[in-house]
């Protein structure tokens, strides 16, 4: 699984203070991954390269993650 932040970099410009409050708030999702046993291959900045045991548990984790940055 690949997490981006979207339209990170125009975000950036205009409101650099509230984009990197955003990024913290992605970087809560570890957690997340963890519990659905993911482990973080690749950090971008503003994205996670993730792998997981299954498919199923990338799904529920994607799942889980979109409800904690809604």
């Amino acid at each position: 699984m690949f997490t981006d932040i979207v339209d990170y970099s125009k975000m950036v410009q205009s409101n650099q203070v509230s984009t990197l409050k955003l990024v913290e708030e992605h970087n809560n999702i570890i957690n997340t991954i963890k519990d659905h046993h993911g482990g973080i291959i690749k950090f971008t900045g503003d994205g996670y390269l993730i792998e997981f045991d299954s498919s199923t548990s990338a799904v529920k984790a994607a799942i889980s993650m979109q409800y904690e940055l809604s």
